[in-house]
């Protein structure tokens, strides 16, 4: 018997330009040869097997032998090969940073706060390592810009390197998407989007033209000179903070719709009149749906709709003014607070795209963010035609230009002034921002109290975020928690003592009690529980009389019996204040659609 040794199978692939071959072993076998003699048992020779075993690859060497025959790159392949190899790990490090910059900004409850110094390092990394720039640059004549904005504001739009602006702009639109995404999803069209927006703001951005609580304006907390300066026009606020805040002016609100409408593509226009009138009879927000217009008033917190279908660009041109003609039958006193909107001659009004004038910058075209859903995100918005694409100015003139006799838009101001005042902040602006944001962060110095080694008791400062990172849960649509958290808040027991530590601590507890308990009415009406969001804004309403969210309150609570059919019990709740100014429109203009 001759014993054949065990045997290797070969195979051949090619694999980046190379040949390699794989071993697979195949069980040994046994050969019995014909016997000469019955007493012997010849063996083959080693030689001999090593000669026919080589005889029997050989065509298996000539078929896998089709590539390099001396097993090793050509000096072109190994070039090729190096460089595949480099682009990616070059693809997989600059994923990795950019994740980095996404992780660290997304609108989470654990990010309200971030420091943005390191936000700018990495995104700086990112944009010097990664982007791929294009030659697109911004003409410092561009009237969209050079109507209010200087060369060195414009030219600093074009720079490759990031500010700490750009960080801000950048979060703020992730927690818009955000935002977007929960408060937009399952609308049917983009004119009922566009509704659900404006209502949205109106109900979480309440006016309020000293922003800071009466009760903290104290010579105890804030010394004489920030008293002075306390003012909607000197404390620093991003976007994030206005929505976190819930309170803001009229320009706040303009600022908020314009950001959630661009999540959604929407073009917006801000439109502002001259004259001596409060500014919420003198700007509006329109909003174009192919050849319909949508007219918001966010000051006023209403939209001006006609009795049938929307507003078509035809009639804006004939007569601008009818667009006021919203109150059916009231007494000649009231018809009289539309006077302001009456008499301003709005084809001759100025015209804003209410955006920062970073959303034009080349930086944010390299920062796109992955589409979710069908919320775009889209941070960059060429102000000049590029390879033949329609300019922003011939947008816009195609969608307004019939509307206004002499339309020259121009990006607002606002929003860039904003986000200056909160980077180049001091010391008086960061503490009137911590007073405007003072039950979200409580900043102001808390008790903690402990006994040390002699029993006397310690105080400790600490900064508590639990009221900040409910509203972040509640403004990304995670209302179970949120509500959760505002009912924790709500429950909290004052602090036995005296003195000044003691008294600060309790007057935190009780504001962060009084907003948590209008918040949780908020969140349960956001989230489809109108019958028990109703109860707990009756509740704030018996608690809290003198309370800074009555008004919004009383509304909400109108809204949610409205919403449960119980319509006599919602226009007495809305008549049972006798409301002035703007908000007595908003308040005739509702009791007048429930009666419909």
């Amino acid at each position: 018997m001759f014993l054949l040794p065990q045997q290797e199978s070969f195979a051949c692939s090619l694999q980046c330009g190379r040949l390699v071959y794989f071993l697979a072993p195949v069980p040994m076998q046994a050969y019995t040869m014909p016997s000469y003699s019955s007493r012997s048992e010849v063996r083959l020779p080693r030689f001999t097997f090593l000669v026919l075993l080589l005889i029997g690859l050989m065509p298996l060497a000539v078929g896998c032998g089709s590539g390099d025959k001396t097993g090793k790159d050509s000096p072109a392949e190994a070039d090729a090969t190096s460089a595949a190899r480099e682009a990616l790990e070059k693809s997989r490090l600059c994923a990795e940073n950019f994740d980095k910059i996404y992780q660290v900004l997304r609108p989470k409850p654990e990010n309200a706060d971030t420091e943005l110094q390191s936000a700018q390092d990495i995104l700086n990394q990112w944009l010097m390592s990664c982007a791929e720039w294009t030659d697109y640059k911004i003409d410092p004549n561009n009237p969209l810009f050079a109507r209010e904005f200087d060369a060195a504001v414009i030219e600093s739009l074009n720079q490759h390197s990031a500010s700490q602006l750009d960080v801000l702009y950048v979060r703020d639109q992730l927690l818009l998407r955000a935002t977007v995404e929960h408060e937009a999803r399952n609308l049917p069209t983009d004119a009922d989007k566009a509704r659900s927006l404006f209502h949205y703001v109106c109900r979480n951005i309440t006016r309020d033209d000293r922003l800071i609580n009466r009760l903290l304006l104290v010579p105890q907390l804030v010394d004489e000179d920030t008293l002075k300066l306390a003012s909607p026009e000197t404390i620093p606020r991003s976007l994030q903070d206005v929505s976190l805040a819930g309170r803001g002016t009229t320009n706040d609100r303009i600022w908020l719709l314009a950001g959630l409408l661009h999540q959604l593509n929407m073009p917006a226009l801000l439109v502002e009149t001259e004259g001596d009138a409060a500014a919420e009879f003198r700007q509006l927000v329109l909003v174009p749906l192919d050849q319909e217009v949508l007219v918001f008033s966010p000051g006023l917190g209403l939209e001006f709709r006609p009795a049938e279908g929307n507003w078509k660009q035809a009639q804006l041109k004939e007569d601008f003014s009818q667009v006021f003609n919203i109150l059916a039958e009231t007494e000649q006193a009231d018809q009289d607070l539309l006077a302001p909107l009456k008499s301003a001659d709005w084809s001759k009004a100025k015209t804003f795209l209410p955006y920062n004038i970073l959303v034009a910058s080349p930086r944010m075209q390299i920062l796109q963010f992955e589409a979710v859903g069908d919320y775009a995100c889209e941070l960059f918005e060429p102000a000049a035609a590029i390879d033949g694409e329609e300019s922003t100015e011939d947008q816009y003139e195609a969608l307004f230009g019939e509307i206004f006799a002499d339309f020259e838009p121009a990006y607002w101001p606002y929003p860039r002034a904003m986000y200056e005042r909160v980077v180049n902040s001091d010391a008086t602006g960061d503490r009137l921002r911590s007073l405007y944001m003072a039950t979200l962060f409580k900043e102001v110095q808390s008790l903690r109290s402990s006994e040390n080694q002699n029993e006397e008791r310690v105080f400790t400062s600490s900064l508590e975020k639990r009221m900040l990172m409910a509203r972040v849960d509640q403004l990304t649509g995670q209302l179970s928690s949120a509500i959760s958290t505002f009912v924790k808040l709500r429950l909290q027991q004052g602090v036995a003592g005296e003195g000044d530590i003691v008294a600060l601590e309790n007057l935190m507890r009780y504001l962060q009690a009084e907003d948590a308990l209008y918040w949780s009415g908020v969140a349960q009406f956001e989230n489809g529980d109108f019958r028990t969001a109703g109860n707990t804004l009756k509740n704030y309403l018996d608690r809290y009389t003198e309370g800074r969210w009555v008004q919004p309150a009383r509304e909400l609570l109108a809204e949610s019996l409205a919403e449960q059919d119980r319509m006599d019990e919602a226009k007495a709740a809305l008549k049972l204040d006798q409301w002035t100014g703007p908000a007595r429109l908003r308040q005739l203009k509702r009791l007048e659609t429930w009666q419909q």
